[in-house]
């Protein structure tokens, strides 16, 4: 089968993009590690604004910035405790 140009440069960006997505998330995972934050809910909240998610960074990053040591952030409004 002939491929056409426009898919083997889509299949390409795909794959390049997939591995910087990959080496980002592992950069996030190890910080969230050091910090004993793994097991935390803010995994899956990263889970669901960076990589499955609602592409959404920014909500990720306010979380983390409202966090604190005793568990509760500020997540949409909501004060929740974890």
């Amino acid at each position: 089968m002939k491929v056409p140009k426009y898919i083997k440069e889509a299949v390409e960006k795909t794959a390049k993009a997939n591995f910087i997505a990959y080496k980002n998330s592992e950069i996030v995972r190890n910080w969230l590690e050091k910090y004993n934050l793994e097991e935390s809910y803010l995994n899956e909240v990263f889970i669901d604004c960076c990589e499955y998610g609602t592409n959404n960074p920014q909500d990720f990053i306010e979380e983390l910035e409202n966090y604190n040591k005793s568990g509760y952030a500020l997540f949409k409004g909501r004060n929740i405790n974890f």
